[in-house]
């Protein structure tokens, strides 16, 4: 959701919004997004759990 909002944002001007910030902070810290980083290093497919 975060993708589609940021996107949206970007095309409008002056709808940039610091909760964008703030959900682009959580994508990065999530539990998701070091599993992917993981599995890209060790060249397998990611087992995600929506954290």
């Amino acid at each position: 959701m975060y993708s589609k909002r940021a996107v949206q944002a970007l095309t409008e001007p002056d709808s940039w919004d610091d909760r964008l910030d703030a959900e682009f902070d959580q994508c990065c810290t999530s539990a998701d997004f070091a599993e992917r980083q993981l599995a890209r290093a060790e060249n397998r497919v990611p087992k995600f759990v929506g954290k």
